[in-house]
């Protein structure tokens, strides 16, 4: 398995979500910083900017990313037949071998819609050698998700298996990692913790670097390791605060980034992640 950054590791400072998202011109900085960490891989997930790239540019960013010794992913939310198919032009064109999908989104009516434009589309993405990996995000329970790729019934589409996400559908996360683990093509690795309100009404659930929370990160790699494909990649991605600030947000979310890219590096649950030559060597 390859130990990499998410796009959403740098939210605030790729504005994701947000009416000013930053440029392509941003994008090299993300892949400097990935390599400098001593990741091999960096997801682009929901970034405008790559959406609307010309070829060149992408190609571009390909060869910039192959330089510094990162491969690429990519991710989009809304999976319609008119995204997955400019997705799947985007993939290829950065060399991707994964694209992470959030089945809910803009154009999307209801699941079953999302799930025939996957059926529809995965022929296109095996054939391409890109993964459609499907993330629990929110929205849908891992039993869905299971009869999902079930249904589909494709060599190209797995799920992305996120750590916390479906908290909000009333799972806690080690019930979701043991329905989903064995259909696993990425793994998204977090922290998180669940702390009361500061008005004592209700609690929230809150980020937190890597290892920093209630995370278990040996029982969670035990329990994927057996299910990964070969190179299979472990995506670190954060829940850090907005701030009050947009520029405390950045630097917030920049710290937590390399405490975990460290904490990962570091971590003897982790370690069996990494390369064992030159530089990559585990630490």
């Amino acid at each position: 398995m390859r130990l990499g950054l998410g796009s959403y590791a740098f939210r605030w400072a790729m504005g994701i979500g947000t009416p000013s998202p930053a440029a392509l011109g941003s994008v090299p900085d993300l892949i400097r910083e990935t390599a400098d960490l001593g990741c091999e891989v960096l997801q682009l997930a929901d970034l405008d900017a790559l959406e609307s790239a010309s070829a060149a540019e992408l190609t571009d960013l390909r060869a910039h990313a192959a330089s510094a010794g990162v491969a690429l992913q990519t991710g989009l939310t809304g999976a319609t037949v008119e995204r997955l198919t400019d997705h799947l032009r985007i993939a290829t064109s950065l060399g991707a071998d994964l694209a992470r999908v959030v089945l809910h989104g803009r154009g999307i009516e209801d699941e079953r819609e999302a799930a025939r434009a996957l059926t529809r589309l995965a022929p296109d993405y095996e054939a391409a050698g890109v993964t459609l990996a499907i993330e629990n995000h929110f929205l849908t329970s891992s039993a869905s998700l299971v009869e999902l790729v079930a249904e589909i019934d494709s060599r190209a589409v797995g799920l992305t298996v996120d750590v916390a996400n479906s908290i909000a559908c009333q799972e806690w996360p080690d019930q979701t990692i043991a329905a989903l683990a064995p259909f696993v093509r990425c793994l998204h690795l977090k922290d998180y913790r669940i702390e009361p309100s500061p008005d004592g009404v209700g609690a929230a659930v809150i980020g937190a670097p890597l290892a920093q929370g209630w995370s278990d990160i040996a029982a969670i790699v035990e329990e994927i390791a057996p299910h990964a494909p070969e190179g299979m990649a472990v995506i670190l991605e954060q829940w850090s605060p907005a701030g009050s600030s947009l520029q405390d947000a950045i630097t917030t979310e920049t710290r937590w980034r390399r405490e975990s890219a460290m904490t990962a590096r570091s971590h003897p649950a982790l370690n069996p992640l990494w390369s064992t030559g030159g530089t990559r060597a585990a630490v």
